[in-house]
């Protein structure tokens, strides 16, 4: 009898975590990496090699605040659009339930899809090379970033006429 007193007039429980919410044409400036640090936090923390925080916020604040300011406006108007379509991606992919491995890998798999869709092949050669030149070094190692580079190139040179 008390556990269900207590029970009934006990704290409440935790609420839920409010979800997290990827940014939008219209707030990307604003925005920018915001969706991964909460997603960061969602996963319990994948820490700053992890997906979320050391790709994802990482270049969305890199790419919006240093690159957007020097390429054409072909080139924003693309910066724009990809971060908004990762971000969606992501969003629509990860769950609670998600490790940082899947995330890692959903992430630069989402990476050709979201590139191609947003313009990329269509952008000055310019403010092409300059978001290229952006990456880190030792990023540039990576094989899933050397993967999806190739896969991008392919499919602009599919693109042309």
């Amino acid at each position: 009898m008390w556990a269900i007193l207590l029970a009934a007039c006990g704290p409440a429980p935790d609420p839920e975590p409010e979800p997290c919410v990827p940014a939008t044409e219209a707030d990307i400036l604003e925005r920018r990496g915001e969706y991964y640090v909460c997603l960061d936090e969602r996963l319990g923390g994948c820490g700053d090699d992890g997906y979320p925080l050391g790709y994802g916020a990482f270049y969305a604040e890199r790419y919006l605040l240093e690159v957007r300011p020097v390429v054409s406006e072909a080139g924003q108007a693309f910066l724009d659009a990809v971060s908004v379509c990762l971000q969606q991606d992501m969003a629509a992919f990860a769950t609670d339930a998600s490790t940082c491995d899947e995330v890692w890998d959903h992430g630069f798999s989402s990476h050709p899809d979201c590139y191609v869709a947003s313009g990329f092949c269509d952008v000055d050669l310019e403010s092409q090379l300059a978001i290229a030149d952006a990456v880190e070094p030792e990023d540039t190692e990576l094989p899933e970033q050397q993967e999806q580079v190739l896969e991008v190139a392919l499919r602009c040179l599919e693109a042309r006429p």
